[in-house]
């Protein structure tokens, strides 16, 4: 074996002391959630980390929610920072993003949004040229060369369809498998029959309506069927459909709905066309028999108030209950405290002009009813619609409402929105919170998007959201801060905190205004002592007025027909 020196020191070239090199760390990169770069992000978080020997499980999830960020942190945020807890959370990521036809469809839209280049530019041609390269290369590890050229067919034709059959479309596909364009071709033949079977029986229905029309002059006023030409659905005009079975039309409130129907100049009973609500021999509702369309019903509770007085409740009015436990100050100054937070969130309601303006709500799932406050809706320049309800609370307390709204709101963080009528009142509640809390010391997580970023600060309630919406809003996902301190939890709207947030001697109601019983008692006392004083009161009777009253009896008579 040669040998050779340094520094004074004998070495061998095969000796056992070598000297190693040490290389950079690999970074993580971050995932926010895209489908294309999920493939390249797992291969490598396996391999680093996943694999290794010498990180504990702990370790691993920590470098897990590290390398997370937006929708892709969302899917495991509601998850503690456990060991049992990481198989879950690669469980949960994999059945979120590792979807292969999704994989496959990002690549190829983005292929299709690669811009185009400019003024011959060598930069931007090189650019272009990596951009599709990549994405071939990508989307050939996933499949061949034939179902990539199937798969541009494929968006072409989709991007080509109208929006009914690119749904159905969507729903004749097989999870986590790429469809072929023999599977395209026989959707079209298939969608095309049906649409020509269904012109044909509309086409028959317009002859024998026509028909019957000359056999029988009484049912002259029968409603005709539209053509071929016409759409089907004049709400959303798909040919797919009628108005009945129109799945945007469903999704609104009774009250938007019969709105729509005399926008549109429909019959309310059958809602077609071409006839009044006086000459339509259609059925009647099938809830209260009424002559509407069923899907026109709006409900109306008939449950009885409470009350000494004996006129009947009229039976177009409505009557509901408004319950909820809380702590009440007088203002947001006021010295009184509470231990429940209730639950708020910023949300953004449409005013009249399309503008979608913040405005600040509470979840209650006590209430019956959704409220709005009179200022927002002036605020928001909305048309009410006329109603008669009584909204009852705790102590047969009651309050007279005769105006309602249609809200039209959406979240400020996600892309939920929805559409409810509330009850317009003067006012909800007083501030909430009652007085600012100090949260320094709650370690809220960073990572969470709240509801209301201020739900610590007392502010004024603008609109209250009953129990027809408060379930649809909750999300999986909890977080408990501390013993006697509130949690959050996750929906829809963001997250909320809500729960015993301090201790407290006195607590009311939502719906109950605290009176001190002794000091009323003390004043009705003093109010009935006073009337009982007037009527006692009288003055004494004088001997001047006894003698005007008998000389007036003796000298004063009234005739009949004459005053003597």
């Amino acid at each position: 074996m040669r040998q050779f020196s340094i520094d004074g020191g004998s070495f061998g070239e095969n000796s056992s002391v070598m000297r190693k090199t040490r290389l950079p760390e690999i970074q993580l990169p971050k995932f926010s959630g895209g489908y294309a770069d999920w493939p390249n992000f797992f291969s490598l978080f396996t391999t680093v980390v996943d694999s290794s020997t010498d990180l504990s499980v702990l370790e691993k999830f920590h470098h897990l929610r590290s390398s997370l960020t937006g929708i892709a942190l969302d899917t495991v945020s509601s998850l503690e920072l456990t060991e049992k807890n990481y198989a879950e959370a690669v469980k949960l990521l994999k059945n979120r993003f590792d979807n292969k036809l999704l994989h496959f469809q990002s690549h190829i839209k983005e292929l299709f949004s690669l811009k185009p280049v400019e003024n011959g530019s060598a930069v931007g041609l090189r650019h272009l040229s990596d951009k599709m390269n990549s994405h071939l290369r990508a989307m050939m590890t996933i499949t061949s060369k034939g179902q990539i050229a199937d798969g541009l067919l494929i968006y072409l034709a989709t991007s080509k369809m109208d929006r009914a059959t690119q749904i159905k479309w969507e729903e004749s596909l097989v999870a986590n498998e790429l469809p072929s364009w023999s599977s395209m071709s026989s959707f079209l033949d298939q969608r095309c029959r049906m649409l020509e079977n269904l012109e044909h029986s509309v086409t028959n229905m317009d002859s024998t309506h026509q028909n019957t029309k000359k056999q029988n002059p009484k049912n002259r006023h029968v409603h005709v069927a539209a053509g071929a030409k016409s759409p089907s659905c004049v709400f959303c005009d798909s040919v797919d459909h009628f108005i009945v079975n129109c799945p945007q039309f469903s999704n609104l409130s009774p009250s938007l709905r019969f709105k729509e129907a005399k926008r549109l100049k429909l019959c309310l009973n059958c809602l077609r066309k071409g006839h009044s609500l006086k000459t339509c021999f259609s059925g009647c509702c099938r809830q209260c028999s009424s002559k509407h369309h069923t899907m026109l019903h709006m409900e109306q509770p008939s449950t009885p108030h409470p009350s000494t007085s004996s006129q009947p409740v009229e039976p177009s009015s409505t009557q509901a209950v408004l319950t909820s436990s809380t702590d009440i100050p007088s203002g947001p100054s006021s010295s009184s405290s509470g231990s429940v937070l209730l639950a708020t969130a910023i949300i953004l309601a449409k005013n009249r002009f399309g503008e979608f303006i913040p405005c600040r709500a509470i979840l209650d799932s006590a209430s019956q009813l959704n409220l709005n406050a009179n200022r927002l809706v002036k605020r928001l320049s909305l048309d009410c619609n006329r109603v008669s309800a009584i909204i009852s609370g705790i102590g047969d307390g009651s309050v007279d409402v005769n105006k309602s709204v249609d809200l039209v709101v959406k979240s400020r963080i996600g892309e939920f929105s929805t559409t409810f009528a509330a009850m317009v009142v003067s006012t909800i509640t007083d501030y909430q919170p009652g007085i600012t809390l100090e949260t320094s010391n709650w370690n809220i997580p960073k990572n969470i998007q709240l509801a209301d970023p201020s739900f610590d600060k007392p502010d004024r309630i603008d609109i209250l959201i009953g129990a027809e919406l408060f379930f649809d809003l909750m999300s999986v996902g909890q977080i408990k801060i501390a013993a006697n301190l509130p949690v959050l939890q996750k929906t829809l709207l963001g997250w909320v905190v809500a729960g015993e947030s301090f201790r407290s001697r006195q607590s009311c109601s939502l719906a109950v205004i605290y009176t001190d019983l002794k000091e009323e008692e003390a004043q009705r006392s003093t109010i009935i002592k006073g009337f009982w004083e007037i009527e006692t009161n009288f003055e004494p009777i004088i001997e001047e007025n006894t003698y005007c009253e008998t000389h007036f009896v003796n000298n004063f008579v009234r005739l009949f027909g004459s005053i003597a």
